[in-house]
């Protein structure tokens, strides 16, 4: 899958998330224009401002005991929080961090201050997109239980 086809599959991600979210969720904005910290911004009941991560899986949510993120990215949504905080993006708001994944059999979304994890490190892929040509590098690696998630659709 080449980078233009991975960002076209989050973005119909992050419309369905919106689309099956009825009122509650309104996506603020989206960042497909390249390697961004996070993927779409949406506020929750004008309570909560989240900084969201969004990954499309091909395999279904029961094909493994957990689902992954790169420690790297989530540290990144973090660093963009505590800059927004700085700035007082909206004292009425909380801003949190999430993880949208949607998997071939259903979509979940987890509120990362409130989830348990554990953490790896792994041989991966250098990067999610690739033409086939990719070189493998260590990288720590964020597990979420799928136990801790909200079931979208």
């Amino acid at each position: 899958m080449n980078f233009e086809e991975h960002i076209n599959k989050e973005t119909e991600t992050i419309k369905l998330f919106e689309l099956s979210t009825s009122d509650k969720i309104k996506v603020r904005k989206i960042f497909n224009e390249g390697y961004s910290s996070y993927d779409f911004i949406f506020t929750l009941k004008d309570k909560y401002i989240y900084f969201t991560e969004v990954k499309t899986r091909s395999v279904k949510d029961n094909d493994y005991p957990d689902t992954i993120l790169e420690q790297y990215k989530v540290d990144r949504i973090y660093e963009e929080i505590d800059k927004a905080n700085k700035i007082k993006v909206d004292e009425n708001m909380e801003i949190r961090a999430g993880f949208l994944v949607r998997f071939k059999n259903g979509m979940y979304f987890f509120d990362l201050t409130r989830t348990p994890t554990t953490t790896s490190i792994k041989k991966c892929p250098k990067h999610t997109a690739s033409n086939g040509n990719n070189n493998y590098v260590d990288k720590k690696l964020v597990h979420f239980e799928i136990k801790y998630a909200k079931k979208i659709i």
